[in-house]
């Protein structure tokens, strides 16, 4: 069970470009996303 939730959570995470693309609606869009491996992501910059 817990292996299929894993896999489940897979597939419901967020791509670094949808990411990005929230973070510009929400008027945050100077700050960047990179993807760290395969399951995490980062975002690092200043706030305006």
């Amino acid at each position: 069970m817990l292996q299929l939730d894993y896999l489940a959570s897979l597939h419901a995470a967020f791509e670094p470009s949808e990411v990005e693309a929230q973070l510009v609606e929400a008027g945050l869009g100077g700050l960047q996303v990179g993807a760290l491996e395969d399951r995490y992501l980062e975002v690092w910059g200043r706030m305006p």
